[in-house]
């Protein structure tokens, strides 16, 4: 890879893409090794026989990492200035530290004006940032030694379309300004359209194709990087369900926070929303982040109170909440499948966890939990691993499943699609189709990925100003890198 060069990685979940940008970081767990070479200009070694110790003076320096989970990258107990500055004065012996103590906050400073944040971000905290400010302030710290190469695995998985776009921008102006060569690890074809030279594509933990981004678009070789494209591609229409029967209503909900010293202010992120899904029907949900989708998730399913306004399961209030039994009706997809799932617990165990809380027969919901993980594709020795062990893909799987298990009335998917490749998100969509005529089941479907959202919805809402819109019409975006 030469310099201002951006390559793409691209596979399947569990191909090994992850793994192969940790191995060339040294970031390996320790159960695993590497071998082969990792050579980077300037550095006389191959880095897979650096010493740990050696490292430290390596990765944030000549290399840096750029992580998929932003949130579990930054530590939630000290201030976005403190850490940004601790990258930096890692790599300084003890005399520039003192030297340049002063310094050191204009150069924070200027690291936050780089990634276009303002000053008062350096006085925040992780949780009090939005996926996009967080991933920028990921960003500034990789680059703030001037690495001569990064890995950025999955940046964009959590983002909506607008902000993705800036974050890709971003990062295109920083490779071409400061000559960095960029590891790009991404199941998103828009992704490497914009910024990617050529592509690698990983299988099973090989190799299959390589090339330039443009003409492996055109001319797919591999039966692997055809399937992407074609999945990529596909577009669905669903027809309208057959019955009218309204499966959940929604009326005229509103959300307000209060904030500010003495908590006088008020912050409105739902105003006056109202919406029905019929039985079989599946609504999609889009907005940019921060409009209040996942607030509505977090209402329907009982996890927060609204300021006012009804929500209705069929003929059964469960808003104002009268008694916690109609939540079991009501089943929650969470977008973040490294944080929903229990690190200690295997996942079959998991997945089966809501049926023996019902006093269903243990083997029985072993046996059920097991039949459903195999249709969402996964192994039977997968079932049997921790999450650590697992790809994001393949735990947001355990999660669809983990929902589906108990048959409910209706389903919210809260970005349920936006960690998996175009082919197995095609099969989970298609799947989450099938198991929706089988059940009767209704869904409300939220995610960034508005191509996702046609597929399987049969009616689009957009969020817009914490108010419900007519969905506006995006074309498909110029495949040029928006760098040029």
């Amino acid at each position: 890879m030469k310099p201002g060069q951006v390559v793409g990685v691209v596979g399947p979940s569990g191909s090994g893409k992850t793994l192969t940008g940790l191995g060339a970081s040294g970031l390996l767990p320790p159960s695993l090794t590497a071998s082969g070479s990792v050579e980077i200009s300037g550095v006389p070694h191959n880095l897979l026989t650096v010493k740990p110790k050696h490292w430290r003076r390596l990765r944030g320096a000549s290399l840096s990492y750029v992580g998929q989970n932003a949130l579990g990258c930054l530590h939630p107990a000290y201030r976005i200035k403190t850490q940004i500055a601790e990258s930096i004065t890692t790599h300084q012996n003890l005399l520039q530290r003192i030297t340049q103590r002063s310094q050191r906050a204009d150069d924070v400073n200027k690291l936050l004006d780089v990634v276009e944040l303002p000053e008062r971000v350096g006085s925040l905290r992780s949780h009090q940032l939005s996926g996009g400010m967080r991933q920028r302030v990921s960003i500034a710290m990789a680059i703030a030694n001037n690495p001569q190469f990064m890995v950025a695995d999955e940046i964009t998985t959590a983002l909506d379309q607008t902000t993705e776009r800036k974050i890709l921008s971003l990062l295109y102006r920083l490779v071409n300004q400061h000559k960095i060569g960029l590891v790009l690890i991404t199941h998103n074809i828009e992704a490497l359209r914009r910024v990617a030279d050529d592509i690698v594509v990983i299988d099973n933990g090989k190799v299959v194709e390589t090339g330039p981004l443009q003409k492996l678009l055109s001319q797919p070789k591999s039966k692997t990087w055809s399937a992407i494209v074609k999945a990529d591609q596909k577009e669905n229409r669903r027809t309208p369900p057959s019955t009218s029967q309204p499966a959940l209503t929604v009326d005229r909900l509103t959300k307000t926070y209060r904030k500010g010293a003495g908590r006088r202010r008020t912050k409105t992120v739902l105003d006056n929303i109202s919406f029905t899904i019929n039985k079989r029907e599946t609504v999609g949900l889009v907005g940019v982040s921060g409009s209040g989708k996942s607030t509505i998730a977090r209402i329907l399913c009982g996890l927060t109170r609204p300021t006012s306004g009804t929500v209705h399961l069929e003929t059964t209030t469960i808003c104002p909440a009268k008694n916690v039994s109609p939540r079991r009706e009501i089943q929650l997809v969470f977008q973040d499948p490294f944080s929903s799932l229990n690190p200690r617990k295997r996942l079959l165990e998991q997945v089966a966890e809501p049926l023996i809380v019902q006093n269903i027969e243990r083997d029985e919901a072993l046996n059920d939990a097991k039949d459903i993980l195999t249709r969402m594709g996964l192994t039977e020795k997968n079932v049997l691993r921790y999450p650590s062990d697992l790809s994001g893909g393949q735990l947001q799987r355990a999660g669809i499943s983990r929902a589906l298990i108990v048959k409910p009335k209706l389903i919210v998917l809260d970005e349920p699609v936006a960690a998996l490749d175009p082919p197995i998100q095609q099969s989970i969509l298609e799947l989450l189709i099938e198991e929706q005529q089988r059940n009767d089941v209704a869904y409300l479907f939220i995610s960034h990925d508005r191509r996702a959202v046609k597929r399987i919805s049969h009616r689009v809402l957009e969020l817009d100003e914490h108010q419900l819109r007519p969905l506006r019409q995006h074309g498909r975006h110029n495949s040029q890198p928006t760098g040029k």
